[in-house]
């Protein structure tokens, strides 16, 4: 489990560095679209490492892994 949450921290860096780049290039759009993902990267690599797993959800009959 602590590989899997390294995994999305280094995922949720890269997505931060992308997101540097755009920025510092003046496209404002896509580095916020790149923050964003980076923070929701940390948010799952914090629920997993302190509940040790995600459960499987239905959304209008759909399945979602959250």
């Amino acid at each position: 489990m602590k590989e899997e949450v390294q995994m999305y921290i280094e995922r949720a860096d890269k997505f931060r560095r992308n997101a540097k780049f755009n920025f510092e290039n003046g496209d404002y759009d896509i580095a916020m679209f790149h923050i964003e993902q980076s923070m929701q990267l940390l948010i799952k690599a914090k629920l997993l490492d302190l509940k040790g797993t995600f459960r499987e959800r239905t959304v209008k009959g759909n399945s979602y892994q959250s």
